[in-house]
């Protein structure tokens, strides 16, 4: 059995907006933006020295050295998203949200486990479309080393979290294209109700939607 070790770690959750709606109206259109998505995000998640922990579906587990990285690696997949998205219709965008939290993690094995990954998933909804969601401890570390423009939100509670954190906003990049998914964000609302039990590997199929980065299991727990 591998031995279990602790490390600080800056930790990055992603989301696509709307791909549940998307998928159920055109599987075809869903999984080609996917694909896109998929090489938008690794290769921009490579170049800020991360590593991709998991894929799971549409969102994105990964993890990164310190929290400067993972900032400006958020920051340049919302600009390249808002370059990719320019002129087409909503239909046709790749628009998602991000939550970057630094907190202490469990190593066992392959697999990061602990509180600070839950913080991380717990704030990506938070996140406004197109944004970028930070916890306090992110925030005080890269204020004075990355050019952001972070709103503070406040205290607010995560579910199944004990403690209350203290949060910070960065602004929609492509805040102008997103006027029409008002209606399609209420729909989806009641999807974010939900806390990470565990990870587990899963043998890649023959399908290339997934060759990217490997294909995942992720057990929720539901309540």
């Amino acid at each position: 059995m591998p031995e279990s070790t602790r490390k600080l770690a800056a930790i990055m959750f992603t989301d696509i907006v709307g791909y549940s709606h998307l998928m159920s109206a055109d599987e075809k259109k869903a999984l080609e933006l996917l694909d896109k998505h998929d090489q938008i995000l690794h290769q921009a998640i490579i170049n800020s020295e991360g590593k991709v922990l998991k894929k799971m579906g549409d969102a994105i587990f990964a993890e990164f050295r310190s929290s400067v990285n993972a900032v400006n690696c958020a920051i340049k997949i919302q600009l390249t998203l808002k370059e990719y998205n320019e002129g087409k219709p909503i239909d046709d965008m790749i628009i998602i949200r991000i939550g970057i939290h630094l907190g202490d993690v469990i190593v066992h094995g392959d697999d990061l486990f602990g509180e600070g990954i839950n913080v991380a998933a717990r704030l990506e909804p938070l996140a406004p479309p197109g944004g970028i969601c930070l916890s306090q401890a992110v925030y005080q570390s890269v204020k004075s080393r990355t050019d952001i423009s972070a709103v503070r939100i406040g205290e607010v509670e995560l579910k199944n979290i004990i403690q209350k954190y203290t949060v910070y906003k960065i602004p929609p990049f492509y805040a102008e294209d997103l006027s029409e998914t008002t209606d399609l964000e209420q729909k989806e609302e009641h999807l974010l109700d939900f806390k990470i039990k565990g990870i587990q590997n899963l043998p890649p199929p023959s399908r290339s939607v997934g060759s990217v980065f490997g294909w995942s299991l992720l057990l929720f727990h539901f309540g």
